[in-house]
């Protein structure tokens, strides 16, 4: 089954994860949008979607792996909080425009 997937101006193609690129901040927005990568048969609870990895990869995903900080801190540094922001836009984008369209 084809993982590609159609939106507004740009494409994940065939990927299913992305990892923010501060040069392509719509990314996040469009991940947020995008469509399954397969259809689902029912409803499923939120249990059931966090222990099931399958389920999981059936959606496209924001991988945040490249946000670090000391181990044993909390503190995350500036360079860090300007990865961390491209990532709060992408979602307050994504949450102004589901309002807009189901309100």
């Amino acid at each position: 089954m084809s993982t590609s997937r159609r939106r507004s101006s740009a494409s994940l193609g065939n990927a299913t994860s992305l990892t923010p690129n501060p040069r392509q901040p719509d990314d996040i927005y469009y991940a947020l949008w995008a469509a399954p990568v397969e259809r689902f048969e029912r409803r499923y609870t939120l249990d059931e979607i966090r222990y099931s990895t399958s389920l999981r990869e059936r959606m496209p995903r924001i991988d945040v792996d490249t946000v670090t900080f000391d181990s044993g801190s909390w503190e995350v540094t500036p360079g860090q909080v300007e990865r961390l922001a491209l990532i709060a836009d992408g979602i307050n984008r994504a949450i102004g425009a589901f309002r807009a369209k189901f309100s």
